[in-house]
């Protein structure tokens, strides 16, 4: 099992219609971008679906 914790901050410009935004990572288990994306997106399906 993997066990880490995400972090987002994010910043959006209602004006300009921008968003700005990093992430974090914290925790036993560090992910790549790519392991990290797939993660979200998989997360974001399940909320959808509930």
């Amino acid at each position: 099992m993997l066990q880490g914790k995400v972090v987002i901050n994010f910043q959006y410009d209602e004006e300009k219609e921008k968003c700005h935004w990093d992430l974090q990572q914290e925790g036993k288990d560090l992910l790549s971008k790519d392991d990290l994306i797939q993660l979200l997106q998989h997360c974001i399906t399940e909320y959808m679906t509930d």
